[in-house]
C-alpha cells in the first residue's frame, strides 16, 4: 500500500514539474495594457524635471516641473480613457465574463496566470478529468 501511494505521489509531482514551469519573482512593477510609449516618454521627462528640480536650485525650476507633471498626467489619463472606450466597444453580448475580467484585472494591474490542466500519459496529454481518472485507474491496476 505505501509503495502505490510513492508511486502515486511520484506521478503527480513529476506531471506538476512537467507541466507548470517554476518561477521565480523578483520585484516586478505592474504592465498595464494602456501603457505606451508616448506615456513613458512623458513620465520620463517628468522625471528629468524632477532631478534638474532637486539638484538645481527649485525655484527657476518649478515651473517646468509642474508643466511636466500635468503633461503626464494628462497623457495618461487620456491613454487609460481611449484604451477603455476601445474595450468596451469590443465587448459583445457573447463575451465569457471570464475574459471581460481577465481583462478588467489586467487595465487594474494585476496578473494572472493560468495554470495549464494538462496530464500526460503514454505520451498523449489528457485534459478532462474523465480522462485523467481512467489514465491513473490503468496505471495502477498494470502495476499490480
Amino acid at each position: 500500500m505505501d509503495t502505490i501511494v510513492r508511486k502515486f505521489t511520484d506521478i503527480i509531482i513529476e506531471t506538476a514539474n512537467l507541466s507548470i514551469s517554476l518561477k521565480t519573482y523578483k520585484n516586478i512593477k505592474k504592465s498595464v495594457p494602456w501603457w505606451n510609449k508616448e506615456c513613458q516618454d512623458t513620465i520620463k521627462n517628468y522625471k528629468k524635471s524632477l532631478n534638474r528640480y532637486k539638484k538645481l536650485n527649485p525655484s527657476l525650476i518649478t515651473f517646468s516641473l509642474k508643466k511636466n507633471k500635468a503633461i503626464a498626467r494628462f497623457i495618461i489619463k487620456k491613454s487609460k480613457t481611449l484604451f477603455w472606450k476601445n474595450f468596451t466597444s469590443s465587448i459583445k453580448h457573447k463575451v465569457p465574463s471570464n475574459i471581460i475580467w481577465n481583462k478588467i484585472n489586467s487595465i487594474r494591474g494585476n496578473k494572472f496566470n493560468t495554470i495549464p490542466d494538462i496530464l500526460l500519459y503514454n505520451q498523449e496529454k489528457i485534459t478532462s478529468s474523465q480522462n485523467a481518472s481512467e489514465a491513473f485507474t490503468n496505471y495502477f491496476h498494470k502495476k499490480e
